[in-house]
């Protein structure tokens, strides 16, 4: 991922492109995010399920709309709206 060859690690049956290929590459960029070495920089749990619940509704999804989410999502933690339960990361 880090040299963005998806395409090496994805079954060659599984198209990449259109669409569904979408999907796949901003699934593959969570992916991404949720291995990085430094805890600090990977997406909280609450995070990454929003995330996975935009990829898997839509199709067309923006990444940007998944990141408005995200942020919209964090700043509900800032503020004590659902409380501190997923500090593991």
């Amino acid at each position: 991922m880090e040299e963005n060859r998806l395409s090496e690690i994805i079954d060659p049956r599984v198209k990449i492109d259109g669409e569904e290929g979408g999907q796949i590459r901003r699934f593959g960029e969570l992916a991404k995010r949720c291995l990085n070495l430094d805890g600090r920089k990977r997406p909280r749990m609450k995070q990454v399920g929003i995330e996975l619940e935009l990829i898997r509704t839509s199709n067309v999804a923006p990444v940007a709309a998944a990141t408005e989410e995200v942020e919209y999502a964090n700043s509900i933690e800032e503020v004590g709206g659902m409380g501190h339960i997923d500090h593991w990361h």
